[in-house]
């Protein structure tokens, strides 16, 4: 299949659990998240939902602890069983702004796109 895919990440900075996020987030989208299987979380880590055959990941970096402000990410991407029946290097288009509206629309403010520093510094990578 050689249609382009979709992908999209947005942040928020809250105090809440990540329980209480992802019913948040649950809502706002019409999807229900669960505890995350996937291998690069270790339980209790992050939570996972699917909708419209996204796979949609919400985590927090878990060295801080619940209760304090931290940063959630709300990343979402094909999903693999669907992924494996596309054709390789099709184009992927963000759907970022429109996650971003929606959630802004049906949670609030306080939703944000990350910016290049910010995933840089995350991913341990210099300024540029």
């Amino acid at each position: 299949m050689d249609h382009p895919q979709i992908s999209f990440q947005v942040r928020r900075d809250s105090s809440e659990t990540l329980a209480a996020m992802g019913k948040r987030v649950g809502e706002a989208l019409g999807c229900t998240f669960v505890e995350s299987t996937d291998k690069l979380f270790d339980p209790g880590e992050a939570l996972e939902a699917s909708a419209l055959g996204l796979h949609i990941t919400l985590s927090a970096d878990p060295s801080i602890p619940e209760g304090t402000t931290r940063s959630y990410a709300l990343i979402g991407g094909v999903r693999d069983d669907i992924e494996a029946e596309w054709d390789v290097g099709v184009p992927v288009i963000s759907i970022s702004r429109y996650v971003l509206g929606v959630l802004t629309i049906a949670d609030g403010e306080g939703w944000h796109i990350a910016s290049e520093p910010e995933l840089r510094a995350e991913a341990g990578l210099p300024a540029e």
